[in-house]
């Protein structure tokens, strides 16, 4: 398996919009800024989808026993994957969400 974490830093601009997220098809949480999401997933390729206007695909290419932490721009529209030790930095300010499955 692999780790994944999705979160949002706080934000001043979009600071109540909810980001819909999806995993391969599947809505996977509803994440407002300073939040974030953790799931663990089989290894592979995965689609995230995002519904914040236009929906943007990330294509996620996991190998097991990794843990991975991507992180949203202010909007939620753009995802990028930071280092275990500036993602756990972060995760330590935000609030966790549960999974949608």
């Amino acid at each position: 398996m692999a780790n994944l974490y999705l979160y949002r830093k706080p934000a001043f601009t979009y600071a109540v919009a909810t980001v819909q997220l999806e995993l391969d098809g599947r809505p996977i949480a509803k994440l407002a800024p300073a939040s974030y999401v953790f799931r663990q997933v089989e290894p592979g390729q995965h689609f995230l989808v995002t519904g914040v206007g236009v929906i943007p695909i990330k294509v996620l290419r996991l190998e097991a026993g990794r843990t991975y932490f991507l992180k949203a721009d202010f909007s939620g529209s753009k995802w990028d994957e930071v280092s275990e030790q500036e993602g756990r930095a972060d995760l330590s300010k935000l609030k966790r969400v549960k999974t949608l499955y």
